[in-house]
Formats: C-alpha cells, sequence, structure tokens
C-alpha cells in the first residue's frame, strides 16, 4: 500500500535504521595526518606533522586493515617550520616520496629503504604553495603544481611548460605514460580534467565545472571517476557539498551529488563541502567533510547517504576536525582526521542486503518540462535528477520512508543571503513500500527574482572601449561604443562573478562578484588598458591593492616582468598581520603565454580575506610589501 499526504518541509524527522559503526584505532596528541598512501593491501601509511616535535613528519603504518598501529618512520629536519599538507607517494613498500616545503622553497625527501632512510633533494625551481606528487614506479613520477616531470627518482626532472597554469589535484599515474589530475584554472576559475601524456607532451582539458572547488580525486578506472568538492559559494567560505562523477575517461562530468542542508539530524547547516573520496570498488565508496562528515554510497555514486551517528571524535559530539581524509586499505576504508584520530570502519550496517529489492522513482517538473539537478531524498540518502528531471532510488527495502524534492541552494545561517528559488508540491511523501514504485513527481513552485547589472568599460583617458566581451555564469553580454554593457537578467541572491574576458586589454578589477538583492545594479566601472602600449617599470610600480580598504576581499594586481616573476610560473604571496605573524597564503600563477614581450602585463589574484578581523595587514611578494586596511 502506498499513501502520501504534505507536511511541513524539516530535515530532521525521518528515523533511519541502524546507522554504520567506527571504531577509534589511533591516537597521538598533536601528529595531525596529512597524507595517505595504500601501495598494497598489507602496507597502509599516513602521514602526520607535529610543529612541537623535533622530529615534524612520521610515517605510520599498519599492516593488518587498520587494527594496530606502529611508528614507521620519521624525518628530522634542521628547519621544524614546515607548511602542513605534505605530499607522499610510495608506489610500492619499498620507495617512499615525500614533498615537504620550508621556508620559500619545496624538497623531496625519497627513502629507497622503505622509510629507514631519506635523502633530501631540494627543488629549487618549484616554489608553489601546494606541491603534490604522484610517482608511477621508483623512476616515473611528477610533481603539481607545475608539472614538473622525472624519469630517474628526481635525480633530474624537466619543467612542462607547455601545460596551462593553475592548480593541479591528486594527480595519479595511470599507466608509464599517461598521468591524470583535476585542475582548476585560476583566471576564470574553470575546473577542468586533465590528461597528460609526459613522453609526447601532448594534453587534453575536459571541462568538468565552473564556480567549483576541488578537494579531492578518485581515480576508479577509465569508466569511473569522481571530483569532489565545494560548490555554489554562498558567503564567509560557505558552500555546497558535491561530487562529480565521469563514465567515459573523463571527457564529461556530472553533478551526482549538490546539497546545501545535509539531511542528516544533527547537522543545522552544511557549511564547507567535502574534502575526501575514496572507492572499494565500483558500487562502494565514502566521501568525508570538514568539522565531522561522513557520506556512503552502495550503487556507484548515483546516491549518497549521509552518516547520521558520527564518531564522538569525528563530528559526534567531542571534537570536530577541520580536515578529514578517507582512504580503502584493501577493503577496508581508514579516516584520518586533522586532530590526530584515526577510524575504521567496524559494522556496515547500511550496505545492501538480500532484501533491499525494490525502487522508488519519479520526476521533478518545471512547468511542462523536466528540472534538471535537483536533490531528493528519502531519509538520509540522496539522489540528483538527471537532465529530464527524472530520479531513482535503487536497492531499497521495505518499509517506510518520507520522500522530499531540496532545494539545492540554501543559506539560512546566512540570513542576509538567504536564498530559496523554488517551493516543491507536494512538500513530502510519506511512503509505506511494499513493491517497487513510481510517479512520485514534485512540481517546482518558481520563486525566483531578476535583477539587470549594468555598467562601463573606459580606457585610461575615460573613453569607452567598445567590443568588449563580459560573462556572468552562462550568459555574455558585449560592450558598445560608449563602452556600455547591459545583463538584463540576473538571478537574485546568487553570487556571480561578472568578469570581462576579451584579450588585448588589462582590466582593474580583473572581475565585480555581484549579488543582487534588493534591486538593479548599473555602477559596474572597469578600466582596460591596452597590453600592447609601453607601461611603466615594474620595480616603480610595485604591488597594486584593490579595493582598500576592503570588507570582504582583495585584488592584488603584480607586473610579471618584475626580477621577481620574470623566471617563475607563480609568486607566492603573504598576508602578514601587525604583530608579523603570518594569517594567509596563496600563489598568483603568472601568465607567460608571452614569455618575450615586454608588454608589463598585470597578473591579478583575488584573495577571500571576510575571515580576518578588522585592522591593518600587509602583503609580502618577495621583497616587495604593501600595506591594506581589512574594515
Amino acid at each position: 500500500m502506498i499513501k502520501y499526504f504534505v507536511i511541513m518541509l524539516i530535515f530532521s524527522c525521518y528515523t533511519a535504521s541502524s546507522q554504520n559503526i567506527w571504531d577509534e584505532v589511533f591516537y597521538k596528541f598533536n601528529e595531525l595526518p596529512e597524507s595517505i598512501e595504500c601501495p598494497d593491501s598489507n602496507n597502509f601509511y599516513v602521514v602526520t606533522h607535529n610543529t612541537l616535535d623535533e622530529d615534524p613528519i612520521k610515517i605510520f603504518k599498519t599492516s593488518d586493515q587498520g587494527k594496530n598501529w606502529v611508528l614507521h618512520s620519521s624525518i628530522f629536519l634542521n628547519n621544524h617550520w614546515i607548511e602542513t599538507n605534505s605530499s607522499f607517494s610510495c608506489p610500492d613498500s619499498n620507495n617512499f616520496f615525500l614533498v615537504l616545503r620550508t621556508g620559500q622553497k619545496n624538497s623531496i625527501y625519497i627513502s629507497n629503504n622503505s622509510g629507514l632512510s631519506f635523502e633530501k633533494r631540494a627543488l629549487d625551481d618549484i616554489d608553489y604553495f601546494r606541491a603534490s606528487i604522484s610517482m608511477y614506479n621508483e623512476n616515473i613520477g611528477i610533481v603539481s603544481n607545475g608539472q614538473f616531470i622525472t624519469r630517474n627518482g628526481w635525480k633530474s626532472f624537466d619543467n612542462l611548460n607547455e601545460m596551462p597554469y593553475g592548480n593541479a589535484y591528486s594527480p595519479r599515474f595511470i599507466n608509464d605514460s599517461i598521468c591524470i589530475m583535476a585542475f582548476s584554472e585560476l583566471k576564470l576559475n574553470q575546473k577542468y580534467f586533465l590528461k597528460i601524456n609526459i613522453n609526447t607532451l601532448k594534453f587534453e582539458l575536459h571541462l568538468i565545472d565552473k564556480p567549483f572547488t576541488i578537494n579531492d580525486f578518485c581515480y576508479f578506472s577509465d569508466s569511473l571517476m569522481f571530483i569532489c568538492g565545494k560548490s555554489d559559494n554562498i558567503s564567509g567560505g560557505s558552500g555546497h557539498d558535491a561530487i562529480y562523477k565521469s563514465t567515459d575517461g573523463g571527457k564529461n562530468w556530472r553533478r551526482v551529488l549538490n546539497l546545501s542542508t545535509t539531511v542528516a539530524k544533527h547537522f543545522y547547516n552544511n557549511p564547507f563541502g567535502l574534502q575526501s573520496i575514496a572507492f572499494k570498488d565500483s558500487l562502494t565508496g565514502i566521501c568525508v567533510g570538514q568539522f565531522g562528515k561522513i557520506l556512503y554510497t552502495y550503487d556507484g555514486g548515483e546516491s549518497w547517504q549521509y552518516e547520521n551517528k558520527l564518531p564522538p571524535q569525528l563530528g559526534g559530539g567531542e571534537s570536530s576536525p577541520p580536515t578529514m581524509i578517507v582512504r580503502y586499505a584493501g577493503s577496508m576504508p581508514i579516516i584520518a582526521a586533522y586532530n590526530g584520530y584515526i577510524h575504521r570502519l567496524k559494522e556496515d550496517n547500511l550496505a545492501p542486503g538480500p532484501e533491499h529489492i525494490y525502487t522508488i522513482s519519479g520526476r521533478v517538473w518545471e512547468g511542462e518540462k523536466g528540472q534538471p539537478g535537483i536533490p531528493v531524498s528519502i531519509g538520509f540518502r540522496v539522489t540528483m535528477t538527471d537532465s529530464l528531471g527524472y530520479y531513482k532510488f535503487t536497492k531499497v527495502k521495505a518499509g517506510n520512508y518520507i520522500l522530499r524534492a531540496l532545494n539545492k541552494h540554501y543559506d539560512g545561517v546566512n540570513q542576509t543571503y538567504f536564498y530559496k528559488p523554488f517551493d516543491y508540491e507536494p512538500l513530502q511523501y510519506d511512503i509505506e513500500l511494499t513493491g517497487d514504485t513510481s510517479s512520485f513527481d514534485f512540481n517546482a513552485i518558481d520563486l525566483r527574482t531578476f535583477y539587470s547589472a549594468s555598467g562601463y568599460v573606459l580606457d585610461t583617458e575615460g573613453k569607452g572601449i567598445a567590443d568588449i566581451t563580459f560573462k556572468v555564469a552562462d550568459s555574455t553580454a558585449v560592450s558598445e561604443s560608449s563602452g556600455k554593457f547591459h545583463f538584463p537578467r540576473i538571478e537574485s541572491r546568487r553570487q556571480y562573478d561578472l568578469t570581462p574576458i576579451t584579450e588585448g586589454y588589462s582590466y582593474s578589477p580583473a572581475y565585480h562578484t555581484i549579488n543582487l538583492i534588493t534591486g538593479d545594479t548599473t555602477d559596474l566601472k572597469f578600466t582596460g588598458t591596452s597590453t600592447t602600449s609601453v607601461w611603466e617599470s615594474g620595480e616603480d610600480r610595485g604591488i597594486r591593492i584593490n579595493p582598500n580598504p576592503a570588507r570582504d576581499y582583495i585584488v592584488i594586481a603584480l607586473d610579471r616582468w618584475t626580477p621577481l616573476s620574470k623566471w617563475r610560473p607563480s609568486v607566492q604571496v603573504q598576508i602578514f598581520d601587525m604583530l608579523g605573524i603570518e594569517v594567509g597564503q596563496s600563489f598568483l600563477i603568472v601568465n607567460d603565454s608571452n614569455n618575450n614581450s615586454q608588454s608589463g602585463m598585470i597578473d591579478l589574484l583575488k584573495i577571500d580575506v571576510s575571515h580576518l578581523p578588522a585592522g591593518v595587514y600587509f602583503i609580502r611578494i618577495g621583497n616587495k610589501v604593501e600595506k591594506f586596511v581589512k574594515m
């Protein structure tokens, strides 16, 4: 029998059956896990960082899928101060490769005797803040960002200058020639799947999504890949849980999860997305997120089940770790959290059994067409509608379920940015499931408001520049002879970057971030400077910061033809407070597509400073320092 009725839309009224049980198997004070590697089912390593120890980097090992742990090796550093986010790769249990950043440079620590001793090799040309290493074997490997390749175990290496500039994530070799990774292009904030042949230097870029933060990349096979992170940034760094899936070798990607408010009852709002993802087989995987969050899939990532009874040290009441990493030791998932705790799965009570034989399906309508990309939940399990608005839950056992269509955009904590684009009718189905069901349809009620955005692009003499193309999300507009541009229909309460994209000019600012809450905006101004003109020396100009004072973000401009940046594909950007304490760090990727030109192009970097207390701060880039005020 199937029956339904409409009640108020709340997330926490569904009572799940048994949840999974995790065992706490390791803890050591201030040993903060940063990397996990599992070369085979008998060897599983966790690299930790301890800022209070003379041996700040340690490698812990388990040989029984996480039941028991031993200190395997440690690395003594003369300089005890290192960056977090070390990167570790071990193609087998004998060869260890570890990238550490000390001061301004990265070094590779190499062991060919299973970590008994390490040899340090400095990489003076690799000055990236986040450098990730992946080794195919003891000889062939890559360090990204920058795409540095070795074929002799880092006795020497090549810089793949032909590669686009940006941030690379989770590089992985699928054979001795092909390396794949997720890639973030910084100028327009577009995210790609990158595939490179290290012998021919040919590469492919396939778009994943545009405004999206990549945190981890999982390659299971050519026909099954996943990327997790944060989408649809709203305010203060908050965003949605987001998982993307590809089944065609990375050419096309679709969101299989996009949710702003978790369905687990202990969460009031989901703030910062997902951080790590791993798969045991083609159906079974786990994803984890900041401040304690665990999701499971048993259908190849088509739906995700939120853990509702988190372990005490993984967000369950005693500790909410800022970072968690998950990997499989053979068939056993292990979570290492950035509070020193390691857990292994003791009981998987959510895995489908012989009684999970039914399906629940339907469609979400928007007028006369289906609405794609909408989360639909039964209890703590969520799936997404496809391109035609259809959804389906498979492997469901008989029982009582609450079925809802959810808004994928919502920020209830930050009321200024409260955004609810649709209501759904009915608000809820109450299902008593005794067999396969279909036609549980929802109708979307459009609550959106649209405003316009316009402005001018002018040259340095105040004259309009014609034929400049601007981009907001998937919409474009072209400036008239007066320099005016106009977007007639921009959805209210969503944050967008309005960006000039026509080449041949340097723009100030690089883009405007807009969030239209009360009405149209008409005061967006850009200054365009031809990059073919002769500009003043970069040594004379130094660093430019805009806006200054700043409230939410700053945009930094740096002439790439200063001695600091002429020969480097990136420069380190540091933020210090009045006491000289470093409070932030980022990297500016220098565009040297015209490496022999003296055009004086300015490269720009947008940095979020909304989290900083009001006060005076200093930006340092090499030996250049500039002050800004945070309001």
